[in-house]
């Protein structure tokens, strides 16, 4: 299972620094900033909505 685990691990470093390297190339870059915003913004909606949900449920 630890072995498993350990390449599985080190496959998922490997892609990371693939995409990274092409990241860095300038391949596919205008679409990874792209994804990347969007990401951004859902996670800031998520928490501000998690903020406003404790703080009416505390009132």
């Amino acid at each position: 299972m630890d072995n498993e685990s350990i390449k599985e691990d080190k496959n998922s470093k490997g892609d990371f620094f693939d995409w990274s390297k092409d990241h860095i190339r300038g391949k596919n870059t205008r679409n990874d900033t792209i994804a990347m915003w969007i990401f951004i913004i859902i996670v800031l909606i998520l928490g501000i909505t998690m903020v406003i949900m404790i703080n009416t449920s505390k009132r």
